[in-house]
Formats: C-alpha cells, structure tokens, sequence
C-alpha cells in the first residue's frame, strides 16, 4: 500500500501538535508525502524527528497572505505536475467567553484563524488539489453543531467552517474535488438516549449550575499569558469586569 501511495502528497496545516500533528504522522506512516505547516522553526524540527523522511515541515502562518504564498509555492515546486492528494485545514484556536464583554479584536481574532485562514490556505493550494483530483477536509468541532455557555466565539467560527465546507463542496463537485469537514469528539448517537430526562424546571437549573461553576473556572484565565494560535486560552484580563448575578 505504501508503495502506491508514494508519490501522493497532502497538506497539513497546525500540525505543532495535537490533532495536526497525530494526523501528520498518521499520513506519513501511510506512505503518504506530507507538508506539515508549523509556525516555529523549532516545533517543525521535533515533529521531524518522529516521522520519516517523506514528512516535510513548512513554515505556515494561516494568518500572514505572504506565509501562505510562499509555502504553496514550495509546495507546488516539490509536486509539479502531480498536483496533491488533499489538504487539512487543522490550524485552529479557541477564543473563550462570555460574548457581553467579548473584546470585538478578541472575536475578529477567532474568526481570522478559524475562518478566513482556512479560506485563505483553501484558495491558496486548491489549484493543485484540483490537479491531483484530491479532497479537502476542514478540522470541524461538536462545537459547530451545538453550542455552550462561554464558548460561543468558538462555536460560531465552527458553524462558519460548516458552512463553507457545505459551499466549496457544491461548488468543486463539478471538477471531481471533494471537501468535507471532521468533527472531533463526538459522542455515539446511542449514548444517553435511553436515561430519564428531568423536568424542564430541573434542566434550568442545572443549566444555570454549569454556567456558574464556568464562570469560577475562567477568571482563572484571566491575565494568563499563552503563545498565541497554541490551542490554549488566549489571555482575558477583561473577564474580570464581567460576573454573574
């Protein structure tokens, strides 16, 4: 099997860790050729060492149009004509809150990864996804189809991711290309379906219990300095002036 699939190629994109990166490694041990985009020099280097050498890091910021640019180009330079067999849009962070006081550059930096980078590397790389009639999967969450207290920046750009997944779909089935979105996380359809539901006055309740208790987690967060895109809380000193009645 790996021998058919040497020379088909997949991009990656956030694979430092986590998701991206077990999915990297995955496609590697396949006998795929993968372009892992990373941000750092250095965590593309460790990733290196745990795969082959078909596993390629690629600096790839899904914020910056000339990082996107130059890693298509590298990439179109290393596949020619063969074009590539699908890109992973994994690159992704989560903005948590309460959307009352949300800071609005808070907001448009959720949307600027979640969104419009997945769009951007999308348009970026699709004429050789195109070539090489390959698909692309865009790194979907639970959260885009149901949505919690304080993790409504995320939720909504996971809905988006949907709904573009949903459009580009529609649109490159008349070339053969083929989009999808994986959600992460899921529970089984069976679970829970046969346990007692309480009363609605005792679901309110509970509903409200929960959004207590995330409220005396996330001021924990609060001036919590993290490196940005790095899949943790992003720092939120303006939840302080927020609290629940």
């Amino acid at each position: 099997m790996a021998s058919a699939l040497l020379r088909q190629s997949v991009v990656i994109t956030g694979a430092s860790t986590g998701i991206g990166a077990a999915c990297a490694l995955h496609l590697d041990a396949m006998g795929f050729q993968v372009f892992a985009g990373v941000r750092r020099r250095e965590d593309g280097a460790a990733l290196k060492a745990r795969g082959s050498q078909r596993l390629l890091p690629v600096r790839l910021d899904v914020t910056d149009e000339v990082s996107i640019a130059q890693a298509a180009a590298l990439v179109k330079e290393a596949v020619g004509e063969e074009g590539i067999a699908g890109l992973v849009n994994n690159a992704g962070i989560a903005v948590a809150g309460p959307l009352e006081v949300l800071p609005i550059p808070e907001l448009r930096k959720q949307f600027e990864v979640n969104v419009i980078g997945a769009v951007a590397v999308t348009q970026a790389f699709l004429p050789l996804v195109r070539i090489g009639r390959g698909r692309i999967v865009n790194m979907g969450s639970i959260a885009g189809r149901a949505t919690m207290p304080f993790l409504g920046p995320y939720s909504m750009s996971k809905f988006a991711l949907e709904a573009m997944t949903t459009a580009l779909r529609l649109e490159l089935d008349t070339w053969g290309s083929r989009c999808r979105s994986s959600s992460q996380a899921q529970l089984p359809r069976q679970f829970g379906r046969n346990r007692p539901r309480p009363p609605i006055c005792s679901r309110r309740r509970q509903n409200m219990n929960r959004c207590r208790s995330m409220l005396n987690i996330l001021p924990a967060f609060a001036g919590r300095s993290t490196r940005p895109h790095s899949g943790q809380f992003l720092p939120m000193p303006w939840l302080r002036q927020w609290r629940m009645p």
